[in-house]
């Protein structure tokens, strides 16, 4: 087995995805364990993906003549470290951001909306005008209410209008984790809609 194992660890540096995914496979229940035992309740996703990435350069950086040291524990401890940057990141970026709540106001959008309305030439409709407002705030509630805090931190980011590269130094994580916290916001965003 281990001649097997040492084999994929050097196709899998040298290029081989078929050898990476069986590695990837036959460690996933590592990855899972260390996943569940670092993810606060909604944010495994992420913990997951930062664990993967860490798996990946433990591959890569694996050196077989190190005997005292299997590759699984050498996996384990470059997971577990990852792991525990990520958290200590999201944690300073929160203390900076003051997060968990979207912003209340939706003065910005229900402007722009009378605004576009003015120069269409419709009139401005009061009692519209309250729907609206009420209809942007109950869906800002449940926006609210169905994202994770880190989720919450990329979205009021995003929707002011922040580039993913610009969010991701803002928030210390990759311009990848980004992309994948506003794919999931905004599948969570059609769910409610």
């Amino acid at each position: 087995m281990e001649n097997v194992m040492a084999d994929l660890l050097h196709q899998a540096k040298a290029g081989s995805q078929a050898a990476f995914d069986t590695l990837l496979k036959e460690y996933d229940p590592l990855i899972q364990s260390m996943t569940e035992r670092y993810a606060a309740e909604g944010e495994a996703e992420d913990i997951r993906q930062e664990a993967i990435i860490a798996f990946y350069h433990a591959v890569l950086s694996y050196d077989s003549s190190m005997n005292h040291v299997t590759f699984g524990l050498y996996a384990k401890v470059c997971i577990r470290n990852r792991i525990i940057s990520h958290i200590r990141k999201l944690q300073n970026a929160s203390v900076v951001l003051h997060p968990c709540e979207l912003p209340e106001s939706g003065e910005p959008f229900l402007h722009y909306q009378k605004k576009m309305a003015e120069v269409q030439g419709h009139t401005v409709d009061p009692e519209q005008e309250a729907v609206d407002r009420e209809s942007y705030y109950s869906l800002l509630k449940m926006i609210n209410e169905s994202l994770t805090p880190g989720e919450k931190d990329v979205f009021r980011l995003y929707i002011a209008g922040k580039p993913y590269k610009e969010i991701a130094a803002l928030l210390n994580r990759t311009e990848k984790s980004v992309d994948n916290a506003v794919f999931r916001i905004k599948s969570k965003v059609k769910r409610l809609i």
